[in-house]
């Protein structure tokens, strides 16, 4: 039942494949950017966000407890605009990945989003990896078998390298690596490409990460397009 109402807030999916980037653009030559924000932005002025750039992806939950502040007003503030939106879970190590994707559900289900779940995966285990990456996976396979969506999976260079890369290279990669240069991070298979942090827009009164998308808003749109 839960996957049912949770997958009904999200739109018909096509096959994992249609979730690496489908077209021949670089991230130079794509003008698709956004922001990922939590409560450190503060409030922040949807509209005004929405006049620069095109998607926003809203952390929602830490670990089996934490439901960051401001994910409920970013919810509101964002679905009155243009902007395609998706909601992220900070993978905690040391807790159970069951239940961390269940505290994300619980939290996430009743909104319609435009884009697919992320795991931001970045604190490194104080176990063997193998059950590190065990414990990803059963987030990612629950969450998709919950939403019908094939979640992102985000990371710096340095982690996925050393931790993700022989693991999750089939799903959509959010990389996170600050630099120009599209260059260093040639060799991930990257779909968005976090290359800021200390971005200052328009809307917020802080800095704010930004990445780019790499492909067309048509691919963009598909991505967030899920099913049960």
């Amino acid at each position: 039942l839960v996957g049912l109402l949770y997958g009904s807030f999200y739109r018909l999916s096509s096959h994992l494949q249609q979730y690496a980037p489908q077209d021949e653009v670089s991230s130079e030559q794509s003008a698709l950017e956004g922001i990922d924000v939590s409560h450190y932005q503060g409030t922040v002025e949807w509209p005004v966000i929405a006049e620069s750039f095109q998607f926003a992806f809203l952390k929602a939950t830490e670990g089996n407890e934490y439901v960051d502040p401001r994910f409920q007003a970013n919810v509101k503030g964002v679905q009155g605009t243009d902007l395609l939106f998706g909601a992220y879970h900070f993978f905690s190590p040391q807790t159970d990945a069951l239940s961390q994707a269940q505290h994300f559900l619980d939290n996430t289900r009743m909104h319609r989003f435009s884009l697919p779940p992320v795991l931001d995966v970045e604190v490194a285990p104080d176990k063997n990896v193998e059950q590190f990456t065990d414990a990803v996976q059963q987030w990612m396979d629950e969450v998709k078998k919950s939403t019908g969506c094939t979640p992102v999976i985000y990371s710096n260079k340095s982690f996925w390298e050393r931790y993700l890369k022989d693991h999750f290279s089939d799903y959509p990669v959010w990389i996170s690596d600050y630099t120009s240069n599209e260059e260093n991070i040639a060799a991930i298979p990257w779909t968005f490409w976090q290359f800021s942090d200390q971005v200052q827009v328009k809307g917020i009164s802080g800095p704010v990460d930004q990445s780019r998308y790499r492909g067309s808003e048509e691919a963009l749109k598909t991505l967030g397009s899920c099913q049960v």
